[in-house]
């Protein structure tokens, strides 16, 4: 059987022990893409979960072939104790210590360093994760082919043959036909008013969005975050083709969406 010597023996591990620990310098170590800022919150989430769970599986591994390699050279230095002539039981033994002193070393190097990247991994996922929790009620933009988002909340409309009245969202330009997407997992329902004309709403665990002037419906019932829910039209009091998108938390009165569809569709 061919056996590796001491000393390549050991710096391979030792090498493994670097690759093990740079190869988690950065969460998002990824070519700059155009992505929104809740697309790029998700992505570092998943980034720095994925690396913790690659960082822990790797690490694990490696802590236990250095200690089964640490056993076998306490195994040789035993060995050349009880053997042959003074001069190559001297080699073996300085041999076998330099080998052991490498490979304990390696293995402390480990022990330290890992739980400080294990550390900076998990502040990274939770930090991400509270700034998703807090800041992105929309994880997908509900009207992905938009023109222009309109910051028209609370604006007074006056149209002819409508009454006076607050806008409650904000206008979502966009082609007739464009997809309007359920923005979280919940349930969508459709219905239809004079000033909505044909309407759909999700509702989610954190409240729910309200889509007017469709062109027609897409998928009802329970959805998925990304489900086509409905198309844009011009349906009801419409003057051009648009989805008059609210956010109404915890199912109350409506709340201005504008900066929260700022985060989900417009990239950075």
């Amino acid at each position: 059987m061919h056996t590796v010597p001491a000393h390549r023996m050991t710096g391979g591990r030792l090498l493994a022990v670097a690759l093990i620990l740079t190869a988690f310098v950065a969460v998002a170590a990824q070519p700059a893409v155009a992505e929104t800022q809740v697309e790029q919150r998700r992505r570092e989430r998943r980034a720095a979960t994925d690396q913790i769970r690659t960082l822990l599986r790797r690490s694990a591994a490696e802590e236990r072939d250095l200690k089964s390699r640490l056993a076998s050279l306490e195994g040789a230095r035993r060995a050349a104790a009880a053997s042959g002539a003074a001069g190559v039981l001297d080699r073996s033994a300085a041999s076998t210590r330099a080998a052991r002193g490498h490979t304990a070393a390696a293995l402390r190097r480990l022990q330290r360093t890992v739980p400080e990247r294990l550390a900076e991994l998990r502040t990274a996922r939770d930090q991400a994760e509270w700034w998703l929790d807090t800041y992105a009620v929309l994880r997908v933009c509900p009207v992905p082919d938009y023109t222009d988002i309109n910051n028209d909340f609370g604006e007074m409309v006056r149209l002819p043959k409508v009454p006076v009245h607050r806008h409650q969202g904000s206008d979502v330009s966009a082609p007739i036909g464009a997809p309007i997407l359920a923005p979280f997992d919940g349930y969508a329902w459709g219905s239809w008013s004079r000033l909505g004309g044909q309407e759909v709403h999700v509702r989610g665990d954190r409240g729910y969005v309200y889509n007017a002037h469709l062109s027609r419906f897409g998928s009802l019932g329970y959805v998925d975050t990304g489900d086509v829910v409905g198309y844009v039209g011009i349906t009801g009091d419409a003057t051009g083709p648009h989805d008059h998108f609210e956010w109404h938390p915890w199912n109350g009165g409506a709340a201005d969406p504008y900066w929260y569809l700022v985060l989900a569709c417009v990239d950075v």
